[in-house]
């Protein structure tokens, strides 16, 4: 049985081999009747997939990212058809997730403010996450215990005037660990847009405020 199934593989093999034109005539004239028999033989086989990923990780890392190098323009449009058919299903599915997760809502809505303010943010969130367990929970500006969960990440120079620089200067105001803080919400309102924090702020900050520390 193993021997002729060997057999076959291999006489499928070198027809594949020999037959690469007309193969691919094939494929481009019946993408949809293909895309069904994957589809129907992925779901009948969904066992042997799992099992094929988990021996085979370092193999199906290296074809996924293979794979999309060479389709980017393509998984691009699936996407974005895919988003504009689904809006309210990916509304609702976004909503339930980042309810589940605030720390990647956090997340989402600082890399949009970085965006849309103009500032890079080069710290990752382990070393965000270790600042914020150094604090105990307790806010550095008032002295409260509030919870880390209640903690918001301040920028010691403030954003809107790192903004301003940037419509100045056209540079974008740059930063790291040392340049952020854990404060309280009341603190941070409070705050507003001066200039507060035991750390130097972004560059060229001492310069412009020489003195103030």
């Amino acid at each position: 049985m193993n021997n002729n199934k060997e057999k076959h593989n291999e006489a499928n093999r070198k027809y594949r081999r020999t037959h690469k034109d007309k193969i691919k005539e094939y494929e481009k004239n019946n993408k949809e009747r293909i895309r069904k028999i994957k589809k129907k033989w992925s779901d009948k086989n969904k066992e042997y997939y799992k099992n094929y990923r988990e021996n085979n990780k370092n193999k199906a890392k290296e074809y996924s990212k293979k794979y999309r190098n060479n389709n980017q323009d393509r998984l691009n449009k699936l996407k974005k058809e895919y988003r504009n058919n689904n809006k309210d299903k990916i509304r609702i599915y976004e909503k339930k997730h980042y309810k589940e997760h605030p720390e990647l809502a956090r997340k989402r809505d600082r890399k949009r403010r970085a965006i849309k303010e103009k500032i890079i943010e080069t710290f990752s969130d382990k070393e965000w996450l270790q600042k914020l367990k150094n604090t105990f929970g307790v806010c550095p500006r008032c002295n409260k215990y509030v919870g880390m969960a209640y903690l918001t990440l301040d920028h010691i120079y403030p954003v809107s005037l790192a903004y301003k620089d940037y419509l100045k200067t056209g540079i974008k105001e740059i930063y790291t660990i040392d340049d952020v803080q854990p404060l309280c919400r009341s603190c941070n309102s409070k705050k507003y847009n001066t200039i507060e924090g035991t750390h130097v702020s972004p560059k060229n900050l001492k310069d412009k405020f020489d003195g103030v520390w």
